[in-house]
């Protein structure tokens, strides 16, 4: 699995998930993802996908007009 997709939103990434499997792709549920830094704790929730069908569904998300793409 790689990680293709990562947002501080978790209604977001659902809709992703969803998009990616109604376009025959095998996306992971997502999983949380904290980052900790100087300025504070972030929480990032993260979609992974097979590696066999990253390059396409990278593509098919850039062309649906997302950017948070990894």
């Amino acid at each position: 699995m790689k990680k293709i997709y990562f947002s501080k939103n978790l209604g977001e990434v659902e809709i992703i998930i969803a998009l990616l499997k109604e376009n025959n792709y095998d996306p992971m549920e997502s999983r949380i993802s904290p980052h900790a830094s100087i300025a504070g704790a972030d929480i990032f929730y993260h979609v992974e996908i097979p590696e066999n069908e990253y390059e396409s569904a990278k593509e098919f998300l850039k062309d649906q007009g997302y950017n948070n793409i990894l």
